[in-house]
């Protein structure tokens, strides 16, 4: 079943400067309820039994769950160079998320082989990681962990989504499993 839902993001920031850095660094730093509404928009709840969420990183919002983890980990020092060199291996990237559940009862030993598809026509993946999500608590030894979910990430390059509306489709197999509308133009 497709599910259609548009969201409207800030300016896909790229390439990133020293000073757009620190203004992702100074947002990492901010109270929570600021970083909250910053994220909300990169986060989009599918209505799916099986897709829960699509997010979108692009490397401005990566320095910024940078510091954030930092001064969880108590480093309140974090600067530009440390970010910049944490995200240098991103330069020029742009990460779109599918967050899985399976259902209780499903049989995979592993995750079916669900994919990201960006744009009309589709823009090449620079990389694609698949991680499987298994249940432990409660788990008899000797047993195969139950698969609950799993995470797909694929990355592209960032001038090529460039500031444009695109499509973001998750499927399997060729087909179709969900779909949302990214203004990239409107992401920083």
């Amino acid at each position: 079943m497709k599910h259609l839902r548009s969201v409207c993001l800030l300016a896909l920031v790229w390439p990133m400067t020293q000073a757009e850095v620190d203004r992702a660094l100074s947002i990492g730093r901010a109270f929570e309820r600021e970083r909250v509404r910053f994220h909300k928009p990169y986060i989009v709840a599918m209505s799916d039994p099986t897709i829960e969420q699509i997010e979108v990183v692009t490397e401005f919002r990566r320095v910024v769950l940078f510091a954030e983890e930092r001064i969880r980990n108590g480093d309140h020092m974090v600067g530009v160079r440390d970010a910049e060199a944490a995200v240098a291996s991103w330069h020029g990237k742009m990460t779109i998320v599918a967050r899985l559940r399976f259902h209780p009862m499903n049989t995979f030993l592993a995750s079916p082989p669900y994919a990201i598809v960006v744009g009309d026509p589709p823009l090449e993946r620079l990389a694609v990681r698949r991680t499987s999500l298994y249940a432990v608590a409660g788990q008899k030894p000797g047993t195969q962990a139950a698969l609950t979910g799993a995470i797909v990430e694929a990355d592209f390059d960032a001038a090529a989504v460039s500031q444009n509306v695109r499509p973001v489709r998750v499927v399997l197999e060729g087909k179709e499993v969900a779909k949302t509308v990214v203004d990239f133009a409107r992401l920083e």
